[in-house]
This record gives structure tokens, sequence and C-alpha cells, in this order.
């Protein structure tokens, strides 16, 4: 085996190891040290077995990383679950505590049906607790497609006593207002209907309502029209809004 520094600095800086290289052979110019490897050809010392340990590191390392992804994935869908539990304890206790449930319409929903009670407007409910009191506003923005009827009927819960009104206009720039009034018995039941006259222009029906529930259940919003042939567009703005005063 050749001392050290028996191989000529040519050596060296040649980018593959030379013929006459063999193991263990080494190369020393007072800077660098360098190593004669089969496999690796001039490398620092440690040759492949540091190489190898480093290989062997970097597996390691990989497999904690992995082993953390898994983890976090994990806790990614404990937080999930634990998201999905709190909105549902919110809601119990906006039903329930005091809160303020606030409702809005995001896009048009188009209403043809023609049932006695009328279809659930999307989105417009509130949940009341048993024995809380529940002040409930709202006003609904809808459209005909042509003049025809157009009516809006409330589902609730079993109430000690319930009463309130809902109000509109058939027509833009009609002074005098529709209105009616209803009470615990109206449930599924329509209570407003008007005669609309003009197709395509907005109008809105007002409700406003006092409900001190019996039993918890869902306030909900309800709508129809007369014929198929000639449906609604219920516009996006419209709301419902129920505060728990007691």
């Amino acid at each position: 085996m050749p001392k050290a520094g028996s191989l000529g600095p040519e050596h060296y800086v040649q980018a593959t190891a030379p013929t006459q290289g063999a193991d263990g052979d080494t190369w020393f110019d007072g800077l660098d040290w360098r190593l004669y490897d089969k496999i690796n050809g001039w490398i620092r010392p440690g040759g492949t077995a540091d190489l190898s340990s480093q290989i062997s590191v970097l597996s390691q390392a990989i497999s904690v990383i992995s082993q953390q992804v898994s983890v976090l994935s994990q806790i990614h869908s404990a937080l999930s679950q634990a998201h999905s539990v709190l909105s549902n304890v919110v809601s119990v206790i906006s039903a329930g505590l005091g809160g303020v449930q606030m409702k809005v319409v995001g896009g048009i929903q188009g209403v043809s049906s023609t049932a006695a009670g009328g279809i659930a407007v999307s989105g417009l409910s509130a949940s009341v607790a048993a024995a809380g009191i529940y002040q409930v506003e709202g006003k609904i923005l809808y459209q005909m497609s042509a003049a025809d009827a157009f009516g809006v009927a409330l589902t609730f819960p079993a109430m000690l006593v319930a009463a309130g009104t809902m109000q509109g206009f058939n027509a833009a720039g009609v002074s005098a207002p529709l209105a009616a009034h209803f009470n615990e018995d109206a449930s599924a039941s329509i209570i407003y209907s008007a005669i609309v006259a003009v197709a395509t222009s907005t109008i809105a029906v007002d409700i406003d309502a006092v409900f001190n529930v019996s039993a918890a259940g869902t306030i909900q919003v309800l709508a129809r029209v007369s014929a198929t042939t000639k449906p609604a567009n219920i516009q996006a703005g419209s709301y419902l809004r129920a505060y728990k005063i007691a």
C-alpha cells in the first residue's frame, strides 16, 4: 500500500479514481485529506462506511417525519370533529341561553309548490328551546315570474302562546299594505297571501312575532304559489332572525 502522498497530485484532482488506485491509498497536500475507495473514488475519510451511516441516519429521519405527518393528520381529524361538536354546542346555546340566530338567503330560490302549507325556504329557520320566549323577525324578498298569488307560512313546535303579524304589498308604489295576524294555532297554514299585480318586481313580506315555546323544535319559513307554471323567486338577502328574550 503506498504511503500518504505516494500518489501524485494529478490523482487528487481527477473526477474518477486512477486505475492504479487501491483501497486505502491517500493523498495529503497539507490542506485536504482524500481517501481512495473502489466504489466512490476519491472521498474524505470514512469511506462508504461513513456514507452508509449517513444514509441510515437519513432513513431514520424520514421515518420520524412520516410518523409526525401521521400524528398531524390525526390531530387535524380531531380538530375537525371538535369544530363540528363546537358548532352544535353553539347552536344549542343560541337556542337555549339567549343567543341571536341570524339566517340569510345567499342565492335565488325558486318556489313552484302549490302545497296547502307551502314548501320550506332553505336556510330560513331558527331553533327554539322548551320554556324559552323568542322574538322572531324577518323579511322575505321575492319576485313573481308572472302576475299571480303568493303566500307565506310558518311551521313551529307546540307553543304556550304565540302571536305575530306578516305584512307586505302586491306591487311597488302601493301605499296600503296587506296585513295578516296569527297565533299559536297557525303552524303549517298560509298566513300571508297576496295577488301580485306586476311580475319581476321585487316585493317584501315582513314578519314580526313572539313565541312562548312549549316544546323544543324549529321555526321554519315556507312559501307557495297558486300555479306551478307561475313560480316565485325568493331573493338573496331575505332573512330570519330570532332573539331569546327570556
